[in-house]
């Protein structure tokens, strides 16, 4: 097991990582919408980058969040499987919400696909989820050594 948490320092760990989750959303949700109210998208070439930093982030956390939740985290025998086995999430999310996009843009906007945007996508979306869990689990790492998490 990679961390040596009692079950009231997870609880306090998911409690922190939550409100973090929510944060993130806010963030993705209030850029989102300004983004189209105000065609950034169209008009800022590169907006769409740190939307899928921030996604890349927001997976991370919830990820982490996830394998605290369920417990999951009693299985991984260390740090680098765990940081892969959330990077391969991330991945995989990344590359189901291309296809998602490619899906929209052949049925719906009949737009050209773009294969460079595409891998620039997954390359925030990897980016994002990286630092996502790099902070995250560094924050548990200082929670163990000091026994708190500054929000």
């Amino acid at each position: 097991m990679i961390f040596r948490l009692e079950k009231s320092d997870i609880l306090e760990v998911k409690r922190i990582l939550l409100y973090r989750i929510v944060g993130i959303i806010w963030v993705i949700f209030i850029l989102n919408f300004i983004a189209g109210k105000l065609y950034l998208y169209s008009l800022i070439w590169w907006f769409d980058m740190p939307m899928h930093f921030f996604g890349g982030i927001f997976l991370a956390f919830l990820c982490i969040w996830l394998f605290l939740k369920f417990n999951l985290i009693k299985y991984v025998k260390n740090r680098e499987t765990f940081l892969f086995t959330i990077i391969i999430t991330v991945i995989f999310i990344g590359i189901f919400w291309e296809l998602f996009e490619f899906g929209n843009s052949v049925f719906i906007t009949f737009d050209k696909l773009n294969i460079l945007d595409t891998l620039s996508d997954l390359f925030f979306d990897l980016s994002g989820g990286l630092f996502g869990s790099f902070y995250t689990l560094r924050k548990i790492q200082k929670f163990i050594v000091n026994k708190k998490i500054e929000v």
